[in-house]
C-alpha cells in the first residue's frame, strides 16, 4: 500500500513539474496579452472572451465529473493572470470605503492581497472609481451580521449595471477584551476595571485602574496590531463629539426659535453678518440664479457666481443688472472645473452644490486650486439622508454626506483647520439636515 501511495505522490510531483513549466510559459502569454492592451488603451476584463475560455477548456475533459473542477481551475488562473496583467499596466489598484484597517480594508487585502488600496470616503465613490477606470476593483459590504442587508449598497449595484459583483467573501468578525477567554464587560464592571454610563441605548466602558496597573494596561494595548487603525477612529469619533460650546449653541438654537422677539430672526441675523464680512474676491460655485451671490456682494470687491447652466447664468445677470450690482459676474462652468484663475480667490462656497457634483471630491480640489493661501472654503451642504426620490425631484448626485466623509474628502483636497457642524434641521418630514464645514488652504 506505500509502495501504491508513494508512486502516486512522486506521478502528482512529476505533473507538478510540468505545471509550473506551463504556468511560466502561459505567464509569458499573458504578459504579451497585457503590453497589447496597453498599446491599444483595452480593458484588462472581458467578460465575453473568459467565457469562451472557460467553456472551451471544459470541453477539453474527457472525464465528465472532472469537468466543472478543471473550470474552476482554469478560472483560478485566469484570475491570476488579471492581477498580473493590472500590475503591468498600473492598473492593480482596489478600493474600499473607510479607514486602513477597517472591514472593509481587511478583507480587501484578503481577496486582493497584491493589489494597492485605494480608500474612498464613501461607497459611492467606491463604485465611481471602479467605473472611471481609478480601480480595478472595489470592495463593499453587502450583508452585516447584526443589520442584515446593506440597502445602499444593493441600490449602488442596481444604479451601476455595468459592474460586476467578482466574489463574495464573508469576514468573520469577532471583538475580543484582552482578558482572559469568557470574561465579560459586566464582571469587569463588578471588579472596578472598568465604569460604565448609559446613554439612551448606549452603553459607554471607561478604564478605571489604579495608576501603575493603568499605564500596563495601555502600554499592552499599544503592542496590538490593531493599536494605530483604533487610535485613527477614535480621533475621528472624538473630533465630531459636541463640547460644551457646541451644546450651548444647540440651546440658544432652540431659544432663538420658540421664543418670540420683535423683530429677531435668523434672516436678519444673517444679513447682518453678510454686511461685515470683508472679502476681496468670493467665488459662489454651483451659484443657481445666485441668491447668496447678491447677498454677498456689497461687502466684496468681486463675486464671481458659476453655474453650469446656461438659463441660470443668464436669470443671474439680469437680477445684477436690474439691482446694481456691478461687482457681481456670473460665469458659465462646472463645480469640478471652474472657469477661475488658481490662485485668485479669497472665500470660496459651495451652497447646497456639492451633492450634484458627479465627483465630489474633484470639486473641493478644484475649490483649494482657486483659493489663495490663507482663502477659505465654507461648504453648506446636506447631512447623509435615505430619501432615494431626491434623485429624480432634485436632479441630486449625491444623498447627502457624513462629517466625517466631507472632513475626509477636505483634508485629502489640502485643507486644513477643518470644522463641521450640523447647522439645521427642517422642522417638517423628512426633517434634512444642513451640515457645514469651514476649511483654510494652508
Amino acid at each position: 500500500m506505500m509502495d501504491a501511495l508513494e508512486q502516486a505522490r512522486r506521478e502528482i510531483d512529476t505533473v507538478d513539474a510540468q505545471l509550473a513549466a506551463l504556468f511560466e510559459r502561459r505567464m509569458k502569454a499573458v504578459l504579451s496579452v497585457a503590453e497589447y492592451k496597453k498599446a491599444h488603451g483595452l480593458p484588462i476584463f472581458d467578460a465575453a472572451r473568459e467565457k469562451v475560455v472557460l467553456d472551451k477548456a471544459e470541453a477539453r475533459i474527457g472525464d465528465p465529473a472532472l469537468r466543472p473542477y478543471y473550470r474552476d481551475h482554469v478560472q483560478n488562473m485566469m484570475d491570476v493572470a488579471k492581477q498580473y496583467e493590472a500590475e503591468v499596466l498600473g492598473r492593480n489598484r482596489a478600493a474600499y470605503q473607510g479607514v486602513e484597517g477597517a472591514f472593509a480594508h481587511i478583507a480587501l487585502r484578503a481577496l486582493f492581497p497584491h493589489a494597492e488600496a485605494v480608500s474612498c470616503p464613501t461607497w459611492d465613490e467606491v463604485f465611481e472609481a471602479v467605473e472611471k477606470g481609478d480601480a480595478a476593483h472595489g470592495v463593499v459590504p453587502f450583508e452585516n451580521s447584526h443589520a442584515g442587508d446593506v440597502s445602499a449598497v444593493l441600490d449602488l449595484c442596481y444604479n451601476h449595471p455595468g459592474l460586476w459583483v467578482v466574489d463574495v467573501y464573508d469576514l468573520p468578525i469577532s471583538q475580543n477584551l484582552l482578558v482572559l477567554p469568557g470574561t465579560q464587560l459586566a464582571q469587569l464592571r463588578q471588579e472596578g476595571v472598568v465604569e460604565d454610563a448609559r446613554s439612551g441605548k448606549n452603553v459607554f466602558y471607561t478604564l478605571s485602574l489604579a495608576g501603575d496597573l493603568h499605564n500596563v494596561a495601555l502600554k499592552a494595548c499599544e503592542e496590538l496590531p490593531e493599536a494605530e487603525t483604533d487610535k485613527k477612529a477614535l480621533q475621528v469619533i472624538l473630533d465630531k463629539r459636541k463640547n460644551r460650546t457646541q451644546a450651548y449653541f444647540d440651546e440658544v438654537v432652540c431659544r432663538l426659535g420658540k421664543n418670540y422677539a420683535p423683530g429677531r430672526s435668523w434672516k436678519a441675523l444673517a444679513g447682518a453678518l453678510l454686511r461685515i464680512l470683508n472679502y476681496d474676491v468670493v467665488a459662489d460655485l454651483g451659484a443657481g440664479e445666485g441668491f447668496v451671490s447678491q447677498l454677498i456682494s456689497p461687502s466684496a470687491k468681486q463675486v464671481i457666481a458659476v453655474d453650469n447652466s446656461p438659463s441660470m447664468v443668464e436669470l443671474g445677470q439680469e437680477l445684477a443688472r436690474k439691482h446694481g450690482l456691478d461687482n457681481l459676474e456670473y460665469r458659465l462652468g462646472d463645480i469640478e472645473a471652474p472657469p477661475i484663475k488658481p490662485g485668485t480667490v479669497d472665500l470660496a462656497l459651495l451652497s447646497q452644490a456639492l451633492h450634484h457634483a458627479q465627483k465630489p471630491s474633484r470639486a473641493l480640489e478644484a475649490a483649494w486650486d482657486i483659493l489663495k493661501s490663507g482663502g477659505c472654503l465654507v461648504v453648506l451642504d446636506l447631512l447623509q439622508h435615505g430619501q432615494e426620490e431626491a434623485r429624480e425631484l432634485y436632479a441630486d448626485r449625491w444623498l447627502g454626506f457624513t462629517p466625517a466623509a466631507l472632513e475626509s474628502m477636505l483634508k485629502e483636497a489640502g485643507f486644513r483647520n477643518i470644522h463641521t457642524d450640523i447647522v439645521d434641521r427642517e422642522p417638517d418630514p423628512p426633517h434634512f439636515q444642513t451640515l457645514m464645514a469651514a476649511a483654510w488652504k494652508p
